[in-house]
């Protein structure tokens, strides 16, 4: 008898955890969607500035909606025109009033030399929210650029960062 309880045990045991670490995998991140108000425009800025490549086109008409797929930096972004748009300039605030905003905030990214990256995109001549701020205590620094729309891409130093999770 004690050898089926431990048996039933054993096997709801496992039963469940694996079940649970199932569960865990279930989703996957696919991308990012970013509203833009010209979809051509934003295409050749995610390419020209952060090297994103176009992967594929499409259009949403539940939506009203032209969208193009572009891949780079290790993610997926979903770009979308959609008819009749437009912005509310609460949140395109500059820092550090565009973190009193809830909602979503920036796409971040992040290298191994923020300075020449820094200088490169100065080069490039894109919108700075600002270069290299200190954030914490710990080393973090980041880049803060405006793609054409005015949405924030966060660029962080490696040095200071949180450990970066590279299963999966």
């Amino acid at each position: 008898m004690k050898t089926k309880i431990k048996l039933l045990f054993f096997f709801l045991a496992y039963f469940y955890f694996t079940n649970e670490a199932i569960g865990q995998e279930k989703y996957r991140l696919f991308g990012m969607a970013i509203s833009v108000q010209n979809l051509e425009e934003s295409i050749k800025w995610y390419h020209d500035v952060l090297g994103f490549k176009l992967v594929e086109r499409s259009e949403y008409p539940i939506i009203h909606a032209k969208t193009a797929f572009v891949e780079g930096a290790g993610i997926r972004l979903e770009l979308l025109e959609v008819e009749e748009s437009f912005r509310l300039p609460e949140l395109f605030a500059d820092p550090p009033k565009h973190m009193q905003l809830i909602g979503n905030k920036a796409l971040i990214l992040y290298v191994d030399n923020l300075t020449a990256i820094t200088k490169e995109l100065e080069k490039k001549k894109v919108a700075f929210a600002f270069k290299e701020a200190q954030l914490n205590n710990k080393g973090l620094k980041s880049t803060i650029i405006r793609d054409p729309d005015g949405n924030f891409i966060s660029i962080f130093s490696k040095k200071g960062m949180i450990k970066i999770n590279q299963s999966k």
